[in-house]
């Protein structure tokens, strides 16, 4: 974690109090700065979005009106004409409201939709409407203007997409929005087109199948559409409670016209009676059809404009009050800095003077600091550094005579038992020298376990020395006074503390490697047994793996794929030697970095053990000669030869066997067998 921080660390090393809080000052404000920016950047983001949104709410209403219209003249044009001056009349005045609306709503659209392949083709078919309309029948003037509605209410759709309207955040403006969007208009297209559909029938007193057919579906349509608005309005009532009121009635009032205009669809025309006169069919329809228009118009387009200018005057609020608190955060934080900013320096002060009594010799001189903070920690390892300087060096030094004289003692028992080992691989008298080394190793044991100890103390000791020393030498960079930096100097190069660190330090990292070195080799003669008994050989390939550990790991990795065995009677120093040998072979033909395979398994009454490197292999014609003894491929000087020679005898006396695989620039694999439970014989 501190080599993270080092760049930083390094930084402040080279600056004074005053510098590091004036560039802690300057870092908080350029924070400040950036948090104020982004979140500013997020209100306004937000404000823009809703005024996006006002934006397309004043498009939303012209767009209804020309719906609003083309229906009523799809209605109209079903009324038949012929010498009727008045409906001619009545159409012509209904088609220049169209006209207008829709110059209307060109004039407010802006350019990216007026321009659009989707307006340029609504415009289009109302221009061919007006030319070849009057020619047109009945049902070609409600075909023709049915797709006309159905165009501008998806353009309606595409335009509240663009300004953001169908992704209102708030439920309170978005079943405003849905409701005067998708679920109103939906229905009273329907409405409308039982409206044009009726007067037709009506005005020509008969009825064929198909339009029976289309009058069912159209009034299920209608069914279906109008039981998702009436939720729609109970939902807009229920977050818009100014108007829940009026959304009542107004859901009561579309009910009750749609109620009365299809008992007229099933009481009269369905049933083929024809009572009603086509004018009064269409009035009652355009009331009803006009009456919810006038509601969106006048309540549900205003309530929900208002409700998204009353969010953005709230959203530039929060963002002023936001910035308020965030800058008298900035003042509280920079005051008390301040206030650490002397605390810290006073602490220095003080420490300084007594750092300069200690370095005069003066080991009584005590560090007292009115503080709980991390200097006051630094005071306290002071003062503990001043009480155990001298126990710690006493220490050291008696620490060092000890681990010496084990390490020759071992090093010399050593030097022997290897030595011992190389003549009782041919000897049956290996037996009792495995005797003596456990033996050796035991009594050495104790001893290295009070150094351990010890040596574990004495590094305590020195850690928290070096820490208060070098804890000083920060502090030290604190100091203006250029006299008592002068004196502190003097006083170091007096004790030569730098030297001492180092040299504590190299001293301790080189004895804690003899250490561990030595209580590796105890381990190993403890191992180092030749009496007959079951024993893991995963044990015993993992204890020999670990004692060449240092000559392997620089060329291959290890993989290890043991699988269930059980103990096998036999001679683990022996095989431990098997092991290393092949090993180290193993090791040896890999030039480069590779790969060390070890496997386990069992197989009837004999387990396995396979060693599979990644190497450069045994070339086929010296596959038969790698058992013999004083054969190696090594260069002169480099090896006996005897190493898989002596492996393959010690196999022979566990009654096992030797297998080998090998391909050249692939690899090599040995598998040693041996069996569960020696014969009777083979201790003799």
């Amino acid at each position: 974690m501190r080599a993270l921080f080092s760049p930083a660390i390094a930084l402040m090393n080279r600056l004074g109090y005053t510098r590091k809080f004036a560039l802690l000052a300057l870092i908080s404000v350029v924070a400040f700065a950036t948090v104020a920016y982004s979140f500013y950047g997020f209100l306004n983001e937000k404000a823009r979005a809703s005024q996006l949104e006002l934006e397309g709410l004043t498009l939303i209403e012209p767009i209804s009106r020309t719906v609003q219209l083309i229906q009523r003249h799809r209605g109209l044009s079903a009324i038949p004409r012929g010498n009727n001056w008045a409906v001619r009349g009545r159409l012509a005045a209904n088609e220049k409201e169209v006209s207008t609306a829709f110059k209307v709503m060109e004039e407010k659209l802006p350019p990216g939709l007026t321009s659009g392949e989707d307006w340029l083709s609504i415009k289009k078919n109302w221009e061919r409407l007006q030319k070849e309309g009057l020619n047109w029948t009945a049902q070609e003037s409600f075909v023709a203007l049915s797709r006309l509605v159905e165009q501008l209410l998806f353009f309606e759709v595409s335009v509240a997409d663009q300004y953001a309207l169908t992704l209102d955040p708030q439920l309170d403006t978005y079943y405003l929005i849905d409701t005067s969007i998708n679920k109103l208009p939906d229905m009273l297209e329907h409405l409308g087109q039982i409206s044009a559909y009726g007067i037709r029938i009506l005005a020509e007193k008969k009825i064929t199948k198909p339009d029976q057919t289309y009058l069912l579906s159209t009034i299920g349509k209608l069914n279906d559409a109008l039981l998702p608005l009436n939720i729609s309005l109970t939902k807009t009532g229920r977050y818009n409670p100014p108007i829940r009121s009026l959304l009542s009635t107004t859901s009561s009032e579309i009910t009750g016209s749609l109620q009365q205009i299809v008992g007229i669809m099933t009481s009269d025309i369905l049933t083929e009676r024809f009572t009603t006169s086509p004018d009064n069919f269409f009035a009652s329809t355009t009331l009803a059809i006009d009456g919810a228009y006038a509601q969106m118009y006048e309540s549900l387009l205003p309530t929900a404009k208002s409700l998204i200018e009353a969010r953005i005057s709230r959203d530039n609020n929060t963002l002023r009050l936001s910035i308020g608190i965030a800058f008298l955060l900035l003042l509280t934080v920079a005051y008390f800095a301040t206030g650490i900013y002397y605390s810290i320096t006073g602490n220095i002060r003080s420490l300084d003077r007594t750092a300069h009594a200690f370095a005069k010799g003066n080991m009584s001189e005590h560090v007292h600091l009115d503080t709980h903070d991390e200097l006051g920690q630094i005071g306290d390892s002071f003062n503990e550094m001043a009480d155990g300087f001298d126990a710690m060096l006493a220490a050291r030094k008696q620490a060092e005579q000890e681990l010496r004289h084990c390490n020759e003692k071992l090093e010399s028992v050593n030097r022997h038992l290897e030595e011992a080992q190389s003549h009782l691989l041919q000897s049956e008298e290996m037996a009792s020298i495995g005797q003596l080394a456990v033996g050796v190793a035991h009594e050495i044991n104790n001893p290295i376990g009070i150094v351990y100890s010890n040596l574990g103390t004495l590094e305590k000791y020195m850690r928290d020395a070096c820490n208060m020393i070098e804890q000083y030498e920060q502090a030290e960079g604190a100091v203006t006074d250029a006299g008592v930096r002068t004196k502190l100097k003097v006083a170091k190069d007096k004790l030569d503390i730098n030297f001492l660190k180092d040299d504590l330090r190299a001293l301790m990292e080189e004895t804690k490697d003899d250490i561990t070195r030595v209580k590796k080799i105890v381990q190993n003669l403890k191992d180092f047994s030749h009496e007959w008994h079951f024993s893991d050989l995963r044990k015993s390939l993992d204890s020999t793996l670990n004692s060449v550990s240092n000559e392997i790991k620089h060329k291959a990795d290890v993989v290890k794929e043991y699988g269930d065995i059980p103990e096998v009677e036999c001679l683990p120093s022996l095989l431990n030697q098997v092991f290393l040998n092949l090993l180290m072979n193993a090791a040896d033909a890999i030039k480069e970095r590779g790969t060390l395979t070890l496997r386990t398994g069992r197989q009837g009454d004999e387990v396995w053990v396979g060693i599979t490197d990644t190497g450069k292999g045994i070339p086929a014609e010296n596959m038969k000669k790698i058992f013999d003894p004083f054969f190696t491929t090594k260069p002169s000087g480099e090896g006996t030869g005897l190493g898989l020679s002596l492996s393959y005898g010690i196999i022979q006396k566990h009654h096992g066997r030797i297998e080998v695989q090998s391909a050249v620039g692939k690899g090599t694999t040995f598998r040693v067998w041996l069996p569960i439970k020696q014969p009777k014989d083979a201790r003799a």
